[in-house]
């Protein structure tokens, strides 16, 4: 490996490890994150058919924004624990993550919060910076929660342990994001068609890409624990039996 992290035999072993990670335990991370997903979707379809008019204001569309961003805060926190758990061979189970995810809810959601903010004002002055802050912020939810840390200071070690691994994340980011977004808006683009045009169809797409982009999660959790091991490359992960 060479002294940014980054080679192609590791971004693939790390992708990889990741979509096994997702095949093996689909349904535990099913049980974790759909009964988040499905009820704030939900809640979606119908604040936006009730309460969305022809030319909506910010200020309309703030209700589901919060409830996403609480719901985000929550979900992750399970999912993380529901992964550390899976990796230290004692796999725990959807209300235990959820427990845990509860307990942890407010200092994640001002850690999403503090994240936002970074990244916004990263975004605003150039897209560069921002897509580089989302390298370097990557691990700030795991420092967190796994290490006890407090919001600030979770930032800083993420910070601090991805500078060796942030063009390894962001090339990561980059074929995720290609692989479950580029089946989607081609053919859209290619039939001009827009969510409105969709209906409840759309609904039922944002549920389903919520679940698939936990993917992104467990890639970063994975290159996190290769480099908690000292940028060895771990062996391949066993399935859940």
């Amino acid at each position: 490996m060479n002294n940014t992290g980054f080679t192609h035999g590791v971004l693939k072993t790390m992708l990889l490890d990741g979509l096994r990670l997702f095949k093996s335990f689909a349904s535990g991370i099913a049980l974790i994150v759909l009964p988040i997903f499905i009820p704030v979707e939900l809640f979606d379809a119908f604040y936006t058919a009730r309460y969305i008019g022809a030319d909506p204001d910010l200020a309309q569309y703030l209700p589901p924004m919060i409830l996403r961003f609480m719901a985000h805060a929550f979900y992750k926190g399970a999912l993380i624990f529901y992964l550390a758990s899976l990796l230290s061979g004692k796999a725990i189970d959807a209300k235990t993550a959820w427990a845990l995810g509860i307990r942890y809810w407010p200092r994640l959601m001002l850690l999403s919060l503090l994240v936002w903010i970074t990244l916004t004002a990263g975004f605003v002055v150039m897209i560069v910076p921002g897509i580089y802050l989302i390298g370097r912020l990557a691990f700030a939810e795991f420092e967190l929660l796994l290490n006890q840390r407090d919001p600030l200071e979770a930032m800083k070690a993420s910070w601090a342990g991805t500078g060796p691994y942030v063009w390894l994340i962001l090339a990561g980011y980059l074929i995720i994001s290609i692989g479950l977004y580029g089946p989607y808006y081609i053919p859209a683009a290619l039939l001009n068609m827009t969510e409105s045009d969709m209906g409840v169809t759309m609904h039922v797409i944002n549920i389903v890409y919520s679940f698939l982009s936990v993917i992104y999660t467990l890639f970063a959790f994975r290159v996190y624990d290769l480099s908690r091991e000292g940028a060895r490359v771990q062996p391949p992960l066993p399935g859940p039996g």
